[in-house]
């Protein structure tokens, strides 16, 4: 039955979309893929300011909080969160990285074709700060994405001094006025910031502190990894279980994306499941009207494969 639950909510989200297809198909007509990126990225950053209004007024984060149906792993998760990480709206923890990185991501694709200014450079590397920091306040999956769409980004520029220029510039400052931003903010409305940093960077502050480029989720991730199947039928065609007997935890007590999947469907159901994603990648970018499509398709796909060695996606 949850199942059944599951597979109904996910056909929802997909035609769920159709009247917002419509209403842009009649206001726009042909739509274009910057279109949709600049809609993206207008919605993650209204989400990562009432993310920060919930994190600084608990008033907000019992309204908000209140207008949405969590499951009680998600309620759990919140509870254990509060104070040190931001809650998204509608889409929190793991999610919220993959979210955030994919934004980032087809954000990198838009810089390249339709960024050309200095004011458009600074005005554009704001708003990728902004959804770079909201986004690993709420999961640090998101510097996976920053990191791709950063490499995107500066390889942009590297055929170019004066591009490159530019580039590092507009980069600088960006980053100025971010961390301006947020000093204020935070001396204005007593926000503790740094515990969103400590949480959101924690590799880089263990790095500094002790040498460690390490994690509290990293560290029990790599324990997860000792957890494979036992026997050749789980490998090959799985156990057809996602949680443990309890309901509280995933099943074998694993929450790698790839090991979960091979308990569930085995290997030739996991090989199945990306080649689908690949596919449907496939499909979304080879006919836009836009150069590179193909090698677009390939780096989310890329991000797709990353992100599953944390969790599933």
């Amino acid at each position: 039955m949850p199942f059944i639950r599951l597979g109904f909510s996910f056909l929802l989200a997909i035609f769920g979309t159709y009247p917002i297809a419509l209403l842009f198909s009649r206001i726009y007509g042909r739509m274009c893929f910057f279109t949709v990126v600049k809609y993206f990225v207008a919605v993650a950053v209204i989400q990562m300011l009432i993310s920060f209004a919930m994190f600084a007024n608990s008033s907000f984060h019992d309204l908000f909080t209140s207008l949405i149906r969590y499951d009680e792993i998600a309620e759990f998760g919140i509870e254990q969160s509060e104070g040190f990480r931001l809650i998204g709206f509608g889409t929190g923890f793991f999610s919220s990285g993959i979210i955030h990185g994919f934004i980032l991501i087809v954000m990198s694709f838009y810089y390249r074709y339709r960024i050309k200014s200095i004011g458009e450079n600074i005005l554009f590397f704001i708003t990728f700060f902004c959804v770079l920091l909201g986004g690993t306040f709420m999961a640090r999956t998101t510097l996976v994405g920053a990191c791709i769409a950063f490499f995107f980004i500066f390889s942009a520029g590297i055929h170019s001094v004066h591009r490159f220029f530019k580039l590092v510039l507009s980069v600088f400052a960006s980053c100025v006025i971010c961390l301006s931003v947020l000093v204020f903010v935070s001396n204005y409305n007593s926000v503790d910031l740094e515990v969103l940093f400590s949480f959101g960077f924690e590799m880089f502050k263990n790095y500094s502190e002790s040498g460690g480029f390490e994690s509290s989720s990293t560290n029990t991730l790599i324990d997860m990894y000792s957890t494979i199947p036992d026997n050749m039928k789980t490998w090959l065609i799985g156990d057809a279980k996602w949680m443990d007997s309890s309901g509280i935890f995933y099943y074998m007590q694993t929450d790698v994306g790839y090991s979960r999947n091979i308990f569930y469907f085995g290997v030739l159901g996991l090989v199945s499941f990306i080649c689908f994603q690949y596919l449907f990648l496939k499909i979304v970018f080879y006919r836009r009207n836009f150069v590179n499509c193909r090698k677009y398709s390939v780096v989310l796909f890329l991000f797709f494969c990353c992100v599953k060695f944390k969790r599933e996606c």
